[in-house]
């Protein structure tokens, strides 16, 4: 087929940051070192990753260091030595996990994989899902009810039933559909098409076909572009945003944004030369993040629209491989979303955004400090290790009025002092470094 050129090479040149680079996120300790290629959420706190070696590992509870509860499904009904496929691929819905990967029963036919389709309601109990008899699978998107679309070897998948059966929606897309995601607008796929064996290949050459589809189960080609690899896609506000890795001389992290549904792409990539950008996910109040790699330096990017993005931290080692947003469900116009990344060697982050609806994006900040309730003991607050030196301490009412403020410096006391209250109060605290923290504090006066 014909390739026509419908990318738009318009290098947006990047705004000035908004807030400077914060501190590398939190590292979630793990004894894991296989990697991990994709994560889900169930609810706050309550992540399910997928990865190399069979492996789901679901995250219950944290304390206040960020010390999580990780349980490895090794009963999990795809384990085995002749089976050990790999999981690529994970995505929740409002009532179940379902994950996708590939076998490689070598010990059957080495020229084969066969797809992995795993299918849990609790994440902890899975079972195998039937879907076609050959083909690995990469992607998978719901649109959080009953309807899910994978994507893999030469095929897009539709099932209608939940994820319990699963139907050929196209078949021969033309190479490896590395990636699917679901928007307000329907469906979009990004395949890398196969290439017959050339000495005089070069990457720059690499083409990528979209195929859009309005309800997941009839698809047609939108675009065709070349010299990028598309790794994720995500869709908010109307604009759809492809993130991967560029192979043009000198171009920047791969990511694109299309308003027509596909139809045509506008290179919109900050400047970050050399980086490989893995996945990309979208909240409604947070906007656009975006994460991958700089050699062995991991990167997170933000975007409120899609086309201009900073950076969230200054360097910091690892390689993140997905990133997954969870935001407040409450209808509020500002809040925390907590930013759970995972990666290379079994690698877990987890950071926050401030968000604030009534803001421009010029004045959103970022906060890179865990989230948990500090500890209240009548009326003395425990501070955790990671706030030092003086702090800016607000006690609010419930509709936001400000009752005191004072600052207070954390020396060797790892304690402050709240003012005597017989009601419930907000407590809010800014550090040194920009960081804010805030929970609900119960009466520091008791009733009896």
């Amino acid at each position: 087929m014909k390739t026509t050129p419908l990318l738009v090479l318009a290098i947006l040149a990047a705004n000035a940051l908004a807030f400077d680079p914060q501190p590398p996120p939190s590292s979630v300790p793990t004894s894991r070192r296989d990697f991990l290629y994709d994560v889900a959420i169930e609810g706050f706190r309550k992540v399910m990753a997928v990865g190399g070696s069979t492996q789901h590992l679901r995250l219950d509870r944290f304390t206040m260091d960020y010390k999580g509860d990780w349980t490895v499904d090794s009963a999990h009904p795809d384990c085995g030595e002749a089976m050990g496929p790999n999981f690529y691929g994970i995505a929740h819905s409002k009532t179940r996990f379902v994950a996708v990967g590939r076998h490689d029963m070598r010990y059957k036919d080495p020229s084969r994989v066969y797809p992995a389709i795993s299918v849990s309601d609790d994440g902890f109990h899975w079972k195998g899902s039937q879907g076609p008899i050959e083909g690995g699978l990469s992607g998978i998107a719901t649109d959080s009810e009953n309807l899910w679309v994978a994507a893999g070897t030469n095929q897009i998948l539709f099932s209608e039933d939940g994820a319990d059966s699963w139907i050929i929606a196209l078949d021969q897309t033309g190479g490896d559909t590395r990636t699917v995601g679901y928007g307000k607008t329907g469906w979009m796929a990004a395949t890398e098409l196969s290439r017959e064996p050339n000495p005089g290949w070069t990457d720059d050459k690499t083409t990528t076909r979209f195929h859009f589809s309005v309800d997941g189960r009839i698809w047609s080609q939108v675009a065709q572009i070349q010299g990028s690899r598309i790794a994720s896609l995500a869709e908010g506000d109307g604009a759809w945003v492809a993130v991967g890795e560029s192979f043009m001389p000198g171009h920047p992290a791969c990511i694109l944004r299309s308003t027509d549904q596909g139809k045509t792409w506008t290179e919109v990539a900050p400047s970050v030369v050399g980086a490989r950008l893995h996945d990309v996910t979208w909240g409604d109040k947070t906007g656009f993040v975006a994460v991958g790699g700089v050699g062995y330096q991991g990167l997170a990017l933000w975007s409120r629209d899609g086309s201009s993005w900073q950076k969230i931290h200054e360097p910091f080692n690892g390689n993140i491989n997905a990133v997954q947003l969870w935001e407040p469900p409450r209808e509020s116009e500002h809040g925390m979303t907590e930013i759970v990344m995972v990666g290379d060697t079994g690698a877990v982050w987890l950071d926050t955004l401030e968000f604030s609806t009534r803001r421009s994006t010029a004045d959103t900040r970022i906060v890179s400090r865990p989230i948990a309730t500090w500890k209240q003991i009548g009326s003395r607050l425990e501070v955790p290790q990671w706030v030092s030196g003086n702090i800016l301490v607000n006690v609010l009412s419930l509709d936001g009025r400000v009752e005191s403020s004072s600052n207070v410096y954390l020396g060797t006391s790892r304690t402050i002092e709240l003012p005597r209250s017989w009601g419930q109060k907000i407590l809010r605290i800014r550090d040194e470094a920009g960081g804010i923290h805030v929970q609900k504090l119960a009466p520091t006066i008791p009733l009896f």
